[in-house]
């Protein structure tokens, strides 16, 4: 709950910082993840439900069109070793299409690559982090408050493949992701 917290102040901190002059807006939210599975040298294994936290930062090309830097956050637990999680730090590039529907909503979709660095964290032996090509996909619904912020709410599919975690060969990993937050523009 420390980490969320922490997480949570600082995205919040960040955005009144980072959109001082440098973005055309700043997006910080957080929310529900459920990862598919973690597949290890070909075995898939459950995981828990867990928690995603996460801000971008974007530059308008036009009303549909923006191009945006996103760090996220996402941590569950893993059902294969007990009192195990897996943390997934990601740095993106994305390109994203706003639909202009002339209203108070906006729908959009977009997409993304990067890194993501992968963690196993109290795995006894395999205990470790490794950081990989990763990529994304997104889909949502903003609703503008007023001139200047909106609510959004927005899925996210992030994953990445053949990732070697300090004595675990063919590491994926997959997490599909809901999450609530604030734009400001």
């Amino acid at each position: 709950m420390k980490k969320i917290a922490l997480a949570a102040v600082m995205a919040v901190l960040m955005s009144g910082a980072a959109k001082a002059d440098w973005f055309d807006y700043v997006a910080v939210g957080g929310g529900y993840t459920q990862s598919p599975d973690l597949g290890i040298a070909g075995v898939q294994n459950d995981m828990e439900p867990g928690y995603n936290v996460g801000i971008l930062m974007g530059w308008n090309q036009s009303k549909e069109i923006s191009f945006a830097a996103d760090i996220g956050w996402v941590e569950s637990e893993y059902t294969g070793f007990g009192g195990t999680s897996l943390q997934a730090l990601s740095f993106m590039a994305d390109a994203m299409y706003v639909c202009d529907t002339g209203d108070f909503w906006h729908p959009y979709i977009g997409a993304g690559v990067g890194g993501i660095e992968l963690r196993l964290d109290q795995a006894g032996p395999f205990t470790g982090s490794e950081w990989a090509f990763g990529y994304q996909g997104m889909a949502g619904i903003s609703f503008d408050v007023d001139d200047k912020h909106a609510i959004f709410v927005g899925y996210r599919y992030q994953a990445s493949e053949d990732v070697s975690i300090k004595g675990l060969p063919d590491v994926e990993y997959a997490s599909h992701n809901l999450s609530i937050g604030v734009v400001f523009d």
